[in-house]
């Protein structure tokens, strides 16, 4: 996968304070690694083909 990931320490330095997050030290790693994660499901999922006439089931059953 080809895709430029932002720097994720500096979007957790200017997210957190906004959303009156405190992240520990201990935890940042865990945090930031979350995002990555987070960031390439994004990526694969913005590269699907999506037809205009898919849509999400109004019901779902397991």
């Amino acid at each position: 996968m080809s895709v430029k990931l932002p720097d994720f320490d500096q979007w957790i330095d200017a997210m957190a304070p906004v959303l009156r997050l405190g992240i520990p030290p201990e935890l940042r790693p865990g945090v930031k690694n979350n995002l990555k994660t987070a960031a390439k499901m994004a990526a694969l999922l913005d590269k699907a083909d999506s037809k205009d006439a898919v849509e999400p089931a109004p019901i779902y059953r397991a």
